[in-house]
């Protein structure tokens, strides 16, 4: 039976206080808190601009959409000032309404960070969020977990993507 190598300390603390305290930080923003704009400041660019795509690619045909131009909204919604933006409310409530829907099953006050470091590429980690159940696993265990794609940029850690552990392309479309 194939074990799990031991983590040391300081791995389980670099993976808990880098890319799973911001895993953890969107989450409870997300889910939990209705901060959907500190959620947002948490994602990496990529990310922002294909959620902001996505959003406004599927309500093209509103005529105050349609008249403002797609792409100098999904600017404007990516930009420094996106509070401002036209239809940022209206957004960032359906956004979350959206997340809060696909992960009903998992309880804010019960999910936990899975805490073996996943690298997937070069400044790019998964991390798993799953009920905390106070187990530790020895083998390779299936659970059901939340994925977090994290991504180092900028010298921080952000969400690249949540809920699927492949990163976004921005377009019009965008692929999520």
């Amino acid at each position: 039976m194939e074990q799990f190598d031991e983590q040391t300390q300081a791995e389980v603390e670099a993976h808990v206080q880098g890319p799973g305290w911001v895993a953890m930080a969107w989450y409870h923003a997300v889910c939990r808190d209705d901060e959907w704009d500190l959620a947002w400041m948490l994602s990496d660019p990529e990310l922002r601009l294909a959620r902001a795509q996505a959003w406004l690619w599927n309500n093209r045909h509103h005529p105050e959409i349609a008249a403002g131009g797609i792409e100098e909204l999904a600017d404007r919604f990516t930009g420094p000032n996106f509070r401002a933006a036209p239809f940022w409310q209206e957004f960032a409530r359906m956004e979350t309404a959206a997340y809060r829907e696909a992960w009903a099953d998992f309880d804010p006050a019960e999910v936990g960070l899975a805490s073996r470091p996943r690298p997937v590429d070069v400044d790019y980690e998964l991390c798993l969020l799953a009920k905390a159940e106070g187990v530790t696993y020895t083998k390779p265990t299936p659970i059901r977990a939340l994925r977090f794609l994290m991504h180092f940029v900028g010298g921080e850690w952000k969400v690249a993507n949540a809920g699927a552990e492949r990163r976004v392309v921005p377009g019009w479309p965008p692929r999520l």
